[in-house]
């Protein structure tokens, strides 16, 4: 789809990232050593001369581990995304950061890839359980499928929320959170984010040039 916009003739590229995207690096390289105005959304790529347009991940994590721990929470587990996702890896990084800032022993800062969908989640659960792993009293899940899915897992196991369980999940789509009583979720205001992105465009078609590099997008802890 990429190389097809290409061939046709565009003004300018705007490209969402997500777990696919390094397949495109070389046909981005090209755009960004073109003089097409070139948009990248949700990531932020090394060496590339482009505009990145992204979301607070570390303040979004930020707030997510100190509403856990304001609840009581001592055992903290992230349901993270794929790793080499770029804005995965951040947010990993500050819940790691940030629970052991707060004083949090290792074996109590938990993790699992769940990437993005409700099968992988409870996959990497399971194998979390079985391999002995420590039962968590606070999850912060990598989108709002793999909190509905976290959510759903341990209620099989007879740990609900917010009882057994005080869960944070990331992301904007209440409807796909089935049950959202006492889920509190970071929501990362995408038409805040569409916005950067138009005014971004205009102004590079404009003629403005690719400076400033990055444009960083606000999130709230709502719940």
């Amino acid at each position: 789809g990429l190389e097809a916009h290409l061939a046709r003739g565009v003004d300018a590229l705007v490209h969402v990232w997500d777990k696919e995207s390094a397949a495109n690096l070389d046909a981005l390289r090209r755009v960004a050593a073109s003089t097409t105005p070139l948009i990248i959304v949700d990531h932020w790529e090394r060496g590339l001369s482009a505009d990145f347009i992204h979301t607070d991940h570390v303040r979004g994590m930020r707030l997510a581990v100190e509403h856990l721990l304001a609840q009581g929470c001592r055992r903290l587990m992230h349901v993270r995304a794929s790793p080499g996702l770029w804005g995965a890896d951040l947010r990993h990084e500050t819940f790691v950061s940030a629970a052991r800032e707060r004083g949090l022993a290792p074996g109590a800062i938990l993790s699992v890839v769940g990437r993005y969908d409700a099968k992988t989640t409870r996959a990497a659960l399971e194998r979390h359980f079985r391999d002995g792993g420590a039962r968590p009293d606070g999850l912060v899940a990598s989108a709002d499928m793999t909190a509905q899915a976290a959510r759903d897992y341990f209620a099989g196991r007879g740990i609900t929320v917010p009882s057994g369980l005080k869960l944070v999940a990331w992301g904007t789509d209440y409807t796909a959170l089935t049950a959202r009583a006492h889920t509190a979720v970071v929501d990362e205001h995408p038409a805040r984010m569409a916005q950067a992105v138009a005014e971004r465009v205009v102004a590079r078609l404009a003629g403005e040039g690719p400076l400033p590099r990055a444009v960083v997008t606000g999130v709230t802890l709502v719940g």
